[in-house]
């Protein structure tokens, strides 16, 4: 079975309610939403589709499904002006911009970028991975994490969609990191990489204009003795910016970090269970009360309520899943 699940969320309560499992797209690996005009979009292996949204029912409509033009979508965004859809390919270490059309439906290329190289790591690190393209806050700047090259590649997009080289072309990570995401602070002056295959959190000064400009902090985001299977997965900042959090599976938890605003520098607050097992993607919720986590393995849901004050959590709910969630993504029901 597969498809994408659709609950309704009671904001004050934290709670989700079952309402249908759409198979207008067979599957996802990970979804966007153009909130304006009410559009997901959503990228698997082979293909992307742009899905309206009900906003009073959920329900989604395939607006049209179109070939990756590489292999295994890993991450979709929009660009800022929304006239671009953002495309890492992981199997074939690719990075596209794709053009939207009025309607929403995804159009033509604009700009593919190849990448090319290895690592240390043999079975992961072959060739390059492409895991995420993130065009950064008021920047012309797009990151695009990739896992096989232990770089995270540094893109310029034009107002036609055009991916070029940055001022500052790449993050160079340590060997065997396999950079997977890249997440911005609130107050944009921070950026931090998450390493999946080692298991850190990097933060980095950021300029919106130059990019990354000085490395500033690395942490484990694991316990120090944990010696067992673990990969880092997804990363989030809370919306004050006083917290990151990152999700580890295998020791099936999130890290919780506290940030100093001032610097940039990160200090473990705690790592706590999620209910479950490859916590591979979570969200935090609008109102910043709940931290929602996607037990892939266990096919759960976790529902968790955010202490603000010290940014840790404790459970609140745990419901089965349609399948195995593998990304969350919060849209606003219509008030009208």
């Amino acid at each position: 079975m597969g498809g994408i699940g659709i609950f309704e969320r009671n904001p004050q309560k934290g709670a989700l309610k079952a309402l249908e499992l759409s198979t207008a797209a067979h599957t996802s690996n990970y979804t966007t939403v153009d909130r304006e005009k009410g559009i997901l979009y959503s990228a698997t292996l082979d293909a992307l589709h742009a899905l309206k949204i009900d906003r009073n029912t959920g329900k989604l409509t395939l607006i049209n499904k179109t070939a990756l033009s590489g292999t295994g979508g890993s991450f979709i965004s929009l660009s800022h002006d929304k006239k671009f859809l953002l495309v890492s390919h992981f199997a074939t270490g690719s990075v596209v911009s794709r053009r939207l059309n009025r309607d929403g439906s995804i159009g033509e290329i604009v700009s593919k970028i190849d990448h090319e190289g290895s690592s240390v790591n043999p079975d992961r690190q072959e060739g390059p991975h492409a895991h995420m393209a993130l065009q950064a806050p008021d920047s012309q700047l797009v990151f695009v994490p990739d896992l096989g090259i232990d770089k995270v590649m540094i893109y310029q997009i034009s107002d036609s969609g055009v991916l070029t080289p940055g001022p500052i072309p790449f993050i160079n990570m340590q060997p065997g990191d396999g950079p997977r995401h890249v997440v911005f602070h609130p107050n944009n002056r921070f950026v931090y990489v998450l390493a999946e295959l080692s298991n850190f959190v990097e933060a980095y000064e950021f300029d919106p204009q130059k990019g990354p400009t000085k490395k500033i902090a690395r942490i484990k985001t694991i316990p120090s003795d944990f010696n067992e299977f673990s990969k880092s997965a997804a990363i989030r900042i809370s919306q004050d910016g006083n917290f990151l959090y990152s999700s580890n599976r295998g020791h099936n938890s999130i890290a919780t970090f506290k940030i100093n605003q001032t610097t940039g520098e990160l200090s473990l607050v705690d790592i706590l269970p999620t209910q479950g097992e490859y916590p591979r993607d979570f969200s935090l919720d609008p109102t910043g009360d709940y931290i929602l986590i996607g037990n892939r393995h266990s096919g759960t849901i976790s529902i968790q309520n955010i202490d603000s004050k010290t940014g840790t959590f404790e459970p609140v709910d745990l419901l089965e899943a349609y399948d195995s969630p593998v990304c969350i993504t919060f849209v606003k029901r219509s008030t009208g």
